[in-house]
């Protein structure tokens, strides 16, 4: 487990180190933003190809949520079964985001 603790602390930079950690930070933070947006419109356009778009058929939209058509489309029932798993994983993950994050300004209020 150390190994792992050891391996991660090789890869941490601190802005100390750099050399204009300013300049560094401003570019990295665009970057990440355009990749996301790139990785954002790509996910987009791959589940409107799987699954496509037809406002007109409103059957299928009613009965079956979009995420479990997609994975549906894709490797079938067990699709189906793991995109319902993975948006409850989304679902939990996101609740405990809000949880220590609210907890944190809690903590940031009673301090001051």
């Amino acid at each position: 487990m150390s190994f792992f603790i050891d391996l991660i602390g090789e890869f941490h930079t601190c802005s100390d180190n750099l050399e204009y950690p300013s300049l560094i930070l401003k570019y990295s933070s665009l970057i990440s933003v355009c990749i996301c947006f790139i990785i954002c419109c790509l996910t987009n356009a791959a589940f409107i190809k799987v699954v496509g778009y037809n406002p007109n058929n409103s059957t299928d939209n009613e009965s079956t949520p979009m995420p479990m058509r997609f994975g549906q489309e894709l490797f079938g029932e067990n699709g189906e079964n793991f995109m319902a798993i993975l948006v409850a994983i989304s679902t939990f993950g996101c609740i405990s985001a809000l949880i220590f994050t609210y907890v944190r300004r809690l903590s940031h209020y009673h301090a001051n």
